[in-house]
């Protein structure tokens, strides 16, 4: 029993961070939704966004289930959305987008998805 309830426990960080991620996302969605809405006055775009605001958060709860369960299929997914988060800042060093901070905080966000991962490992 006490066995099962550390397991449970193991990595809340990388918990934190994705809940975190899904909040930020789900958000994104439904502000994408409602400007388009306000530009084309389509009523059915704010319904479908905020559906799609709820897959994106359920995404990320599903992908830290799956991690938690040691799939290898979720952690190379985990990997691979901790690298998109780099395409920016090496975009931004390769002189094709215009410098700025989110490029670095974005990469921030990806290397704090590798590095709980990682810690959760060892």
């Amino acid at each position: 029993m006490k066995k099962q309830k550390i397991k449970q426990n193991k990595n809340p960080r990388l918990k934190i961070i994705l809940v975190i991620l899904g909040i930020w996302w789900a958000l994104a969605f439904f502000i994408a939704a409602c400007q388009f809405y306000i530009m084309s006055r389509v009523i059915i775009s704010l319904p479908i966004g905020l559906i799609l605001s709820f897959i994106v958060f359920w995404l990320h709860l599903f992908l830290y289930k799956k991690i938690k369960q040691e799939k290898k299929l979720a952690i190379i997914i985990l990997y691979i959305y901790a690298v998109i988060h780099f395409i920016p800042l090496v975009l931004q060093l390769t002189g094709m987008k215009t410098p700025g901070l989110d490029n670095v905080v974005v990469a921030v966000i990806g290397l704090l998805l590798v590095y709980t991962k990682e810690k959760n490992d060892n």
